[in-house]
């Protein structure tokens, strides 16, 4: 009987170390597949993101933009007053995920304003967007709308637009 007993405190006691190796091979897991979670959280790597760019430049002013990535070109869109270019995407996994957009209007004194702006960057806008990004495109400039207050935030001013090129010529002179 006491050879019997022995085999089985020995059985015990190497069950127990493997439940310990077990249970610390499922934490593990645990800790690793909640990591891969936050991954593909909005404000994370490989989170999907959602930009929206109003025009918001008054009546009758038409806002002529085009945005692009390293990886995407989206396209050329005329935008009338009020309307909205949007488009989604998913950060790359180095967090480099860059949106720039090229955009133009003509102002009341017949001056073309125009600019290329960084619209999307992964590094300063993750927390600030949490997967929605809104710029409202103003005559004053370009603004982040805060989409927890609905604050605006004024990130970039037109360029001042070139002289024109009757300003070169003194008057009476070709």
């Amino acid at each position: 009987m006491a050879k019997y007993e022995s085999i089985t405190m020995a059985s015990f006691s190497n069950n127990t170390r493997n439940n310990h190796g077990f249970h610390f091979q499922l934490v593990f897991a645990l800790v690793i597949l909640a990591s891969c979670c936050s991954l593909v959280s909005s404000t994370s790597i490989l989170g999907k993101v959602h930009v929206f760019v109003m025009n918001s430049l008054g009546a009758s002013k038409k806002l002529d933009i085009q945005c692009s990535s390293s990886e995407d070109r989206l396209g050329f869109r005329a935008l009338h007053d009020g309307e909205i270019y949007d488009w989604k995407f998913r950060v790359n996994f180095s967090g480099s995920t860059k949106f720039v957009c090229f955009m133009a209007w003509i102002n009341d004194n017949n001056e073309i304003l125009s600019g290329t702006f960084l619209i999307y960057k992964h590094k300063r806008d993750r927390y600030k967007c949490n997967g929605d990004c809104l710029w409202h495109v103003k005559q004053s400039g370009i603004y982040f709308v805060d989409n927890a207050g609905y604050r605006e935030e004024q990130m970039f001013t037109w360029p001042t637009p070139p002289p024109s090129k009757s300003s070169n010529h003194p008057k009476g002179k070709e």
